[in-house]
């Protein structure tokens, strides 16, 4: 294999893997262990659920990819009209599913010199991100500058940066004629979706299971909420994948957290979408999805209230799944209800999610009775529309209509702030000015509620 051109076998240019030469670093550490043992034949047993590619393959290399497989691996990428080299470190998190596909997020250090690091870089905590994107689609780098511009020309935005990725430096590698994705593409034409790397080296965010309290998580949500829809109202950006694994925690050098709305990869702008194959189709992580988004034949459009349902479930599977922060509810070794979201498929799921809406769930009762209440009155402004003749809806439409970019006014991003801005009757804080504003109006007009209803 070393003795191959990288870009003949698919590896981009300028990657140093210390596994190019030596195929060894390929094992799996236990293996190694167990191979280097003095006595022991160089030969070592599977690991459960392992196999080679023929019974005679030698077992001293299984295909069992090790999971330190990056670890020593440099990359060396152009940064401000001068090179730049990365040293990797440990993966933290890889795809599940079709490989190559998804982002991949891996520990980086600046190693600009021999002596290692002397620039900017040397005491921040960097990864680097890679997606192996459609072509067709924006890289997330677009959407995080178009926010970054619009703070630069208002500094009274400047509150979302502490909620949005910091990205120190990208780069993208098409793959044209010649290489392995062209040479699929000239098999395949239009059958075959043509992709390129997007990379970039961002400040290191925190998973929210590293928060320690229930306070911290509720403000990270109320954090990524606030952040969600000041990216929709002013960045004109939809998310579109709402997900615990996309809901990040920033810390700060004086130790506060933040929390972070993290991978844009499937964002899209609601004024000018791209033509794209997954512009209008379903989008983001199956567990989260909006409930009509698991219907094969929903062809959209995407809306902000399908994020705002995502919120929703992320929530209540953060607060049944876990009974306290990083740690997952243990009984018996028997699963939660929830836990078999994470493995059902959209059918099961559709209809979980419908039954939802009619359960009891005191501490989520505002979400659920707005999406419930919103969802009946739309069935209801159908119903009705079927049921009377082309005159009678003309004269129907003067006086009733459904919008249903909210539900008719009932999932929208005053009912989350309104749901969110307290914990334990204790406020959190609203970063947003506008928000703080909108705080103080509904607290007022509440507490002028109970006083009329003498509670």
């Amino acid at each position: 294999m070393y003795r191959t051109s990288p870009e003949t076998l698919g590896i981009i240019s300028n990657f140093d893997a210390p596994f190019m030469c030596d195929p060894a670093t390929l094992l799996n550490s236990e293996i190694k262990e167990k191979a280097a043992q003095p006595g022991k034949e160089k030969t070592v047993a599977l690991p459960p659920g392992a196999k080679t590619e023929t019974a005679g393959h030698d077992k001293l290399f299984p295909q069992v990819p090790s999971k330190d497989i990056l670890h020593g691996c440099t990359y060396t990428f152009e940064y401000k009209d001068k090179s730049r080299k990365v040293k990797f470190g440990k993966v933290l998190f890889r795809p599940h599913g079709i490989l190559g596909r998804g982002t991949l997020v891996v520990e980086v250090t600046c190693c600009c010199n021999d002596d290692g690091c002397a620039c900017a870089w040397k005491d921040l905590d960097l990864v680097m991100k890679l997606s192996f994107a459609s072509n067709t689609r924006d890289p997330e780098v677009t959407f995080i500058q178009e926010c970054m511009d619009i703070v630069a020309r208002d500094p009274a935005h400047n509150w979302v940066l502490n909620h949005l990725p910091e990205v120190h430096a990208t780069f993208s590698i098409p793959f044209g004629p010649g290489t392995v994705q062209g040479r699929l593409k000239e098999e395949f034409g239009d059958d075959y979706e043509e992709r390129e790397l997007h990379g970039s080296i961002q400040s290191r965010l925190y998973e929210l299971m590293s928060l320690e309290t229930s306070r911290e998580f509720g403000q990270a949500i109320y954090d990524i909420v606030q952040c969600h829809e000041w990216v929709h109202e002013h960045a004109r950006i939809l998310h579109r994948d709402i997900s615990l694994k996309n809901m990040m925690v920033r810390r700060a050098s004086d130790g506060t957290k933040f929390g972070v709305l993290n991978d844009f990869d499937l964002a899209l702008f609601v004024d000018r979408p791209k033509a794209s194959p997954t512009s209008n189709h379903r989008t983001g992580t199956r567990p989260f999805m909006a409930h009509e988004q698991h219907d094969p034949d929903w062809k959209g459009p995407v809306l902000a209230r399908h994020d705002l349902e995502s919120f929703f479930y992320a929530t209540l599977l953060l607060s049944c799944i876990y009974e306290k922060p990083g740690g997952k509810v243990v009984s018996s070794g028997a699963k939660t209800h929830y836990d078999t979201w994470l493995e059902s498929g959209d059918d099961s799921l559709s209809s979980q999610k419908i039954r939802l809406l009619h359960k009891k769930h005191p501490w989520l009762r505002r979400i659920q009775w707005a999406l419930r209440f919103g969802f009946v009155g739309r069935e209801y402004f159908e119903v009705l529309s079927d049921e009377v003749d082309e005159d009678q809806m003309h004269e129907l439409n003067k006086k009733l209509t459904f919008d249903d970019k909210t539900l008719n006014g009932k999932v929208t991003y005053d009912m989350m702030i309104m749901t969110m801005y307290t914990f334990n009757e204790v406020d959190l804080v609203t970063r947003s000015s506008k928000r703080q504003a909108f705080v103080d109006q509904f607290r007022l007009k509440w507490e002028s509620q109970r006083k009329t209803r003498g509670f």
